[in-house]
């Protein structure tokens, strides 16, 4: 936070410093201005529930709603940006989280006091003071707005104007309200085809179906391999939503980090009901996306991709990499796509199956099944190292879904595996969302 120069021309995205520079501490702030300024952890979704229905009681908030601003994806967003610059105030409370990217909001006291505001910011701006907000150069920030009453016609004209681009947001800090950027839609469209584009962009699914893209010119490397996450059976691109901003956060861009959503994630059962495994059974389907992503995130970037796997995602994406046929269709999906991979981390993967498979039916059948030396586990093992150049598995002894053992061996570990990372106690989607920068460090630097 500082205080910004009196008469700031240019670009107002950016940091338009007074001189000599002056900053300004959170305390400071809501002296001059009566503004708040908190710093949230999104991955705390306990504490952040507590947060947020605190502030709802203390400030009467009833309306919420999230939008994003996009270069690439926001019809006229020049003019959206000029019109969030107008300086505004309300009669009522505001309150902004910042979900992703980055912005900056100005709140006036005898100076303008510029707050820089990024992923976990929130900031509460008391009813009658002047406001305006605008991006940062990185031109993407998504915004969860809170207020005391919902959008009337005479409540504030310049939310309002925001109404086509409010998106709903869905109550769980992981997710993320996305789809593969503009750009890369175009590129699926005119390489494979509008079929493909639906296939993969899953708009279907509602928020998080898919992510990554970018402005990159397809057909030209980016500064950093591009990373695919392949979700579990369970879940969808977004529910990885936490795993996304953490690379975002640490220089990866949206070129850079890639999902989609396989399957009708929708109509999947429950992971547990009476101790046994009731998912839908795997569909080849399922495997030929998997290997459409990857085909086209290497093809956008022209370069070998890293994939990070978890849960049932891990098996599945083996199998999409592996290829040949499959062993309940006897469909042939293709070649191996080892030569596009360099490195291949599995988070609490199903690779010999699942100690939740008593019996064997459904997910646990022994045909396409997590059931000890089914068909299809005994398929992708068959092999070894057709993974990646590179290829590790993190596991934890506390894995309350894969387990820790199955079939005598370590469920998630593979064969050939260059490194194996095993955490104690942690539960299944601990380890799998607690470990996100030792996922990153692996595929970033190859070491922990």
């Amino acid at each position: 936070m500082w205080c910004m120069e009196a008469y700031p021309c240019g670009d107002p995205r950016l940091p338009h410093h007074c001189f000599p520079p002056k900053l300004v501490n959170p305390d400071e702030l809501t002296k001059r201005t009566g503004a708040l300024y908190y710093k949230l952890d999104l991955e705390d979704q306990v504490a952040l529930s507590k947060r947020i229905a605190i502030m709802k009681l203390e400030r009467n908030f009833t309306k919420e709603d999230t939008y994003t601003l996009d270069a690439q994806s926001t019809i006229d967003f020049k003019e959206k940006i000029a019109e969030l610059f107008e300086e505004t105030e309300s009669d009522e409370d505001q309150a902004r989280m910042i979900l992703d990217g980055s912005a900056y909001y100005d709140v006036e006291d005898e100076v303008w006091i510029r707050i820089f505001c990024e992923y976990g910011d929130l900031i509460i701006i008391p009813k009658g003071t002047a406001y305006r907000m605008t991006t940062t150069p990185k031109n993407f920030p998504q915004i969860r707005p809170a207020m005391s009453r919902p959008l009337k016609p005479n409540f504030s004209p310049l939310l309002l104007r925001l109404l086509p681009f409010l998106l709903v947001f869905v109550l769980s800090p992981t997710l993320i309200e996305a789809t593969f950027s503009t750009v890369f839609r175009q590129f699926l469209r005119q390489r494979y085809g509008e079929a493909v584009d639906k296939e993969l962009s899953r708009e279907d699914v509602g928020g998080g179906g898919s992510f990554g893209g970018g402005t990159h010119q397809a057909g030209q490397q980016t500064k950093r391999r591009p990373v695919i996450l392949v979700h579990g059976i369970t879940n969808n691109a977004g529910t990885f939503g936490s795993i996304q901003h953490f690379f975002r956060n640490n220089d990866y861009g949206d070129d850079e980090v890639y999902g989609t959503t396989y399957g009708i994630c929708r109509d999947v059962l429950p992971l547990r009901q009476s101790g046994q495994l009731q998912q839908k059974e795997f569909a080849m389907p399922s495997i030929a996306q998997i290997r459409m992503i990857v085909l086209a995130v290497s093809s956008y970037t022209a370069g070998k991709v890293n994939i990070i796997a978890y849960s049932m995602g891990s098996p599945i994406a083996r199998k999409a990499i592996m290829g040949g046929v499959c062993v309940d269709t006897n469909e042939d999906v293709g070649p191996p796509l080892s030569g596009l991979v360099h490195t291949f981390v599995g988070v609490a993967g199903a690779n010999w199956g699942s100690f939740l498979c008593v019996l064997p039916f459904g997910s646990c059948n022994l045909v396409n099944g997590m059931a000890c030396g089914s068909r299809f586990l005994n398929d992708i093992n068959s092999r070894k190292r057709y993974e990646g150049d590179v290829i590790y598995t993190i596991y934890s002894t506390g894995d309350d879904k894969v387990g820790y053992r199955t079939c005598g061996r370590i469920a998630s570990a593979i064969d050939g595996e260059n490194g194996a990372f095993q955490k104690e106690g942690l539960s299944h989607d601990a380890v799998i969302f607690n470990t996100a920068n030792l996922q990153y460090n692996l595929v970033t630097h190859n070491a922990p």
